[in-house]
């Protein structure tokens, strides 16, 4: 697993969030807490950050991919 920080940008690799791209803001012990920068392609912005389990920042199909930072 990566090292996930704050301020980091991570694109979505799940194909049900295609063109999703999260910046990280806050941490916790088990997860980074998230705000929509880019939303997935044909879906709204969420208003409220989003919570991503540290185990799931990691590239595969159902995963993350540090994009910048």
């Amino acid at each position: 697993m990566g090292i996930v920080e704050t301020g980091q940008l991570w694109a979505d690799l799940d194909p049900r969030n295609k063109g999703r791209v999260l910046r990280v803001v806050g941490m916790t012990a088990t997860h980074a807490i998230c705000e929509v920068e880019v939303p997935a392609e044909g879906k709204k912005n969420r208003k409220n950050g989003v919570a991503v389990r540290l185990d799931r920042m990691v590239p595969g199909s159902r995963g993350y991919k540090l994009v910048e930072g």
